[in-house]
């Protein structure tokens, strides 16, 4: 991970391109997602915003078939879907490319 965010550091010294980017920066189906981001291109970060809560609804983005790992367990996600998430695990999210 560290020799990602060194790599989206330098990037975006070049570029201007930010490193922490609203969904629609990146996919633009679903502008209305505004409290989930992306780190770069690769991950997915669904923040728990409301005090008290224990679940959550968490968009995939879809753009090429992509699938969804979720880090701390491995399941996968179809993108272009919702999903309530339990908030007893981190909600972080890799985007795995199929080809």
């Amino acid at each position: 991970m560290k020799e990602y965010i060194e790599d989206l550091m330098k990037n975006a010294m070049y570029t201007g391109e930010p490193i922490v980017r609203s969904i629609a920066y990146e996919f633009t189906e679903r502008p209305d997602i505004t409290d989930e981001f992306l780190l770069g291109d690769k991950y997915l970060v669904a923040p728990i915003l409301q005090e008290g809560a224990r679940k959550r609804l968490v968009y995939f983005p879809c753009l090429n078939k992509e699938k969804w790992k979720m880090v701390s367990t491995g399941e996968l996600f179809e993108g272009g879907r919702e999903i309530d998430a339990d908030l007893n695990t981190l909600l972080y999210f890799e985007r795995i490319e199929l080809e």
